[in-house]
């Protein structure tokens, strides 16, 4: 069994869209704040190299507090691969509206972050799935 253990290589491939406003380079994920703003955010990771029809057997995003949250309220976030052959980072608020996304994985009652520590997403293996059994 191979494990993949990969970064975002560059900001480009780092995006958001926060309050309908879209940000390239921007390095922040999920819901941002308790204002009720909503923030979508893009993390892409080239060069990877996956046999289409292999097995994935487990997938999931980490990410490193650079902050805590300013509530402790918990958040609710869902987690979409794109769904394209060879995907291509967004760059404008249409080309990251226009992506065609797999099905999505619910990540439910995310706690609030501690600056420093490290969290995992729930798995994300049937998103993989989709986009490694495509023909292309």
């Amino acid at each position: 069994m191979t494990t993949l253990n990969l970064q975002v290589g560059a900001d480009a491939d780092d995006t958001a869209v926060y309050n309908g406003t879209w940000y390239a380079a921007y390095q922040y994920f999920g819901a941002y704040d308790a204002s009720g703003y909503v923030c979508n955010s893009s993390e892409r990771f080239t060069n990877v190299t996956i046999a289409a029809g292999s097995t994935i057997n487990s997938a999931a995003l980490s990410f490193k507090a650079s902050a805590g949250l300013i509530t402790g309220t918990p958040c609710n976030l869902k987690i979409h691969c794109d769904d394209s052959d060879s995907a291509t980072a967004p760059t404008s608020l249409a080309t990251f509206n226009g992506k065609t996304l797999t099905t999505g994985v619910a990540w439910a009652s995310v706690p609030a972050w501690t600056a420093g520590t490290w969290y995992s997403s729930a798995d994300l293996s049937s998103e993989v799935q989709t986009v490694v059994n495509r023909a292309g």
